[in-house]
């Protein structure tokens, strides 16, 4: 940004970080640091905090359970009746071996030569 002409101070420096004046001498750089009202470490008021309507009180803490609403107690018992999907695999399933079993039995049963037959 150029300076303006009478002035001999830049004050438009509205961040921290670092600046060089580049002009017809040498470049010079400077430092810009933030105020120190804002590196303030001191706590806030307990006031102050209840005004934002923070927490105080070790409530996230506990380890009581909330007494459980209708809508949530409604959406356990659907995803309750979604899982009984995997039963119904495992019924398939074990249906499916005992077929295959059954049906190579039946097949070994059928190729046997019966007495009296030559192979």
């Amino acid at each position: 940004m150029p300076l303006p002409a009478g002035r001999t101070a830049f004050t438009d420096t509205v961040r921290p970080g670092f600046y060089r004046l580049h002009g017809d001498g040498p470049i010079r750089s400077w430092a810009v640091q933030v105020a120190p009202s804002e590196s303030r470490t001191t706590p806030t008021l307990a006031e102050v905090l209840d005004a934002l309507r923070v927490p105080l009180t070790d409530r996230a803490w506990t380890t009581e359970p909330e007494p459980a609403k209708p809508a949530l107690q409604a959406a356990e018992e659907t995803e309750g009746q979604q899982k009984l999907w995997r039963w119904f695999l495992a019924a398939t399933l074990l249906i499916l071996v005992v077929e295959t079993v059954a049906a190579g039995w039946a097949a070994r049963r059928n190729t046997r030569p019966m007495e009296g037959q030559t192979a």
